[in-house]
């Protein structure tokens, strides 16, 4: 087990996840809460970011390593959570609003 990894993964999913409670809310306020706009934006954002990281630090030698458990797994996976944008489009969905 590489304790370095962990942690730095488990620095970056507080980071990511900060991000997302942030934007969640930002976006909340401005777009309103009839649909789970922050959690899609969250996860469009860091699918996309974690995809151009991973080609940007492919092949960069041993401290890439590093660098993808902290901004990949880390922060963008704390930041993405395909799971919270179904959770929220259910309960959308069976609220019955219709806007």
């Amino acid at each position: 087990m590489n304790w370095q990894l962990l942690g730095l993964a488990m620095a970056g999913g507080a980071v990511g996840a900060g991000a997302r409670f942030l934007l969640g809310g930002w976006l909340m306020r401005h777009a309103g809460d009839h649909w789970p706009w922050g959690t899609l934006a969250a996860n469009l954002i860091g699918s996309f970011l974690a995809g151009l990281l991973f080609s940007i630090l492919e092949g960069r030698g041993p401290s890439a390593a590093y660098w993808r458990a902290l901004l990949i797994v880390g922060v963008m996976g704390g930041l993405t959570t395909w799971s919270a944008l179904m959770l929220e489009s259910l309960l959308y969905l069976r609220s019955g609003r219709s806007s």
